[in-house]
Formats: structure tokens, sequence, C-alpha cells
């Protein structure tokens, strides 16, 4: 069957705690999340992301793919360089980089991105109506993989 939709609830201190800084308190911020085996995402399906970019974040990336060698698109936001870079991987082996300088993206804020898979590109779906059409580099029929690393806690994770 497989994982149509996955949430993240923040983890809450224990009571009377206030601060973050409590001596013996440890806060866990997940730097990096893999998913496999996802319902298969097709043609005109979407995976809908929401986190929250880290505070001080300097790059993150999410990735779609039949596996970690096999990546149809790689999105990677980059706050040192107002840029978002975009590849794919096939057997192992990165492609050419795409970069794209609509950069609307905000240290320390809550993002909603949007993956649509069609027949030619990934349509991505920036958080303030930006839209970027990435080209299929590598022919997958479907994606049953997906990854977050770096600088961005995820919130939820929705296929449709």
């Amino acid at each position: 069957m497989g994982v149509r939709r996955i949430e993240f609830q923040p983890q809450k201190l224990p009571k009377g705690n206030t601060s973050l800084k409590t001596p013996g308190v440890k806060r866990t911020i997940l730097k990096k999340l893999t998913v496999t085996n996802l319902k298969k995402v097709g043609v005109s399906d979407s995976v809908f992301v929401k986190g929250k970019v880290a505070p001080e974040a300097k790059r993150f990336a999410i990735n779609l793919g039949r596996d970690n060698s096999n990546v149809l698109i790689h999105f990677n936001p980059r706050f040192d360089e107002n840029v978002v870079v975009y590849n794919t991987r096939k057997d192992g082996k990165w492609g050419s980089e795409t970069r794209d300088h609509q950069f609307p993206f905000k240290q320390g804020e809550i993002t909603k991105l949007t993956f649509t898979l069609n027949s030619g590109e990934v349509t991505v779906n920036y958080p303030d109506g930006h839209r970027f059409d990435f080209k299929r580099q590598i022919n997958l029929d479907y994606v049953e993989y997906i990854s977050a690393a770096g600088d961005f806690e995820v919130q939820s994770i929705d296929i449709k």
C-alpha cells in the first residue's frame, strides 16, 4: 500500500520548563529525514511539503526519486547564495545543475512547497506563488522515495 501522509508534532518540553536552555533538557531537531516505500507517485500527482526553515539556515535539500542513487529532482535552496539549485542523480552520479534566482525563502519561517510530477518536467510551486518547471533529466515513471536534509524541520508531507 505505501505511505500517503506523514506528519510530525513539535516536541513538547517537560512541564514547568519554559526554556530550551534548561540544564538536562535536550531538544532534538531532525536534520535528515528519509521515507521509502511511498505509494507510487506518478504523473499528475503532487507532493506537498511543509516545514520550518532554521533561524540561521544556510542550506537544505529535498529529494524525490526512486532511491538515494536515482533522484528525479534535487531541490536545494542556498541562503548563502540566494539561489535554488536543482539537479538529478542517476545511478549515483549527479547531472548538470539548474539554478533559479527567485528566492522567497526566509530564515526562521514556515514554508510550504508543492512538487507536481508532469510527463516532461516537475513543477515546483514556491511559497510566494512563483512556479518553476524543472525539466526531467532521467526517465522515472514514478517516485517512491523522498528525503529532506539540512536546515529545514519537516512538519508534514502529503501526497495527492
